[in-house]
């Protein structure tokens, strides 16, 4: 049984360290962000680094690992959000 929660557990650490680069793509392609809320990104933000701790504070590495995969790519996203902005 722990064998299949520990398979389950990384594929599902893959699944969510991946969701959002399919964005960052669309974003950097279409040379446009202003469809993504800022609002979103910062409260993603908050809740990537709250779980990170959470992560490292009863290391869970499958919590740790996708919650920074996902804390750079809301970084990324909003660095380009503000460099199209600011571009135009």
């Amino acid at each position: 049984m722990d064998s299949i929660l520990y398979y389950f557990g990384m594929f599902s650490s893959i699944l969510l360290a991946i969701t959002p680069y399919p964005q960052i793509y669309f974003t950097y392609i279409s040379k446009s962000a202003t469809n993504i809320s800022t609002i979103y990104l910062i409260l993603q933000l908050c809740a990537c680094v709250c779980c990170i701790i959470f992560g490292i504070l009863s290391s869970q590495i499958f919590i740790i690992i996708p919650n920074a995969s996902i804390l750079c790519a809301i970084i990324i996203l909003l660095i380009m959000k503000q460099y199209f902005i600011y571009k135009v």
